[in-house]
């Protein structure tokens, strides 16, 4: 899984890798998203793991899951969350 900052808030990405970790999940990326416009945060299911991409957003309060699976023979992240400007509202401490 990945983590991305879509926010541009320092320490977002840090916040939301450790309730992952806490919860079991394997966090093995983050960094910056594209951009820090990101208005809502997201969970991305990358390879057709509906139910894995579910769970995260359960964990993490995320109401949005996206599918987007594409044939990518180097991406190892099943799932990648994009941090947006409403994280201070899911309530993760």
């Amino acid at each position: 899984m990945e983590v991305l900052n879509g926010c541009g808030e320092a320490g977002a990405v840090d916040l939301f890798t450790r309730s992952l970790r806490s919860a079991g999940f394997d966090v093995i990326k983050t960094g910056n998203a594209r951009s820090f416009s990101y208005l809502e945060s997201m969970v991305l299911d990358r390879s057709g793991k509906r139910e894995v991409a579910d769970e995260v957003a359960g964990t993490l309060r995320i109401k949005a899951v996206i599918q987007q699976v594409k044939d990518d023979p180097y991406r190892i992240e099943d799932v990648t969350v994009i941090i947006g400007r409403d994280h201070r509202k899911l309530g993760l401490e």
